[in-house]
């Protein structure tokens, strides 16, 4: 994906959103969402040089069903907004609604 440039204070809050899906199909720089989304989150953002790092705790109940995370998603709003990256899982997990699972997605900007 392309972004406007942006003011390295202004990373903090540009993709503070992870989602988790069941969708299968390869990422690409044409997605606009999950393909199958599940459950989205506000996370943690943090940066270390170029590196910009969200992490999510998805807890129990978090959702309320059990679910495959196969896909996983940073967003800029809890509901619709942009993506900024969209990962396959090579392998699906089940989460169950009882399980805790952290999510950490770390991309590189040119700051």
């Amino acid at each position: 994906h392309s972004f406007p440039t942006r003011r390295s204070s202004d990373l903090d809050s540009w993709m503070n959103y992870i989602s988790i899906g069941a969708g299968e199909s390869y990422p690409s720089s044409e997605d606009i969402h999950l393909d199958v989304e599940s459950y989205r989150k506000a996370g943690t953002v943090s940066r270390n040089g170029n590196a910009y790092i969200i992490e999510a705790t998805f807890g129990i109940d978090e959702p309320l069903e059990s679910t495959i995370i196969r896909e996983v998603g940073i967003q800029n709003e809890l509901v619709g907004g942009d993506i900024g990256a969209r990962w396959v899982l090579s392998d699906d997990y089940h989460k169950g609604s009882e399980a805790e699972v952290i999510i950490r997605c770390t991309i590189w900007v040119n700051a």
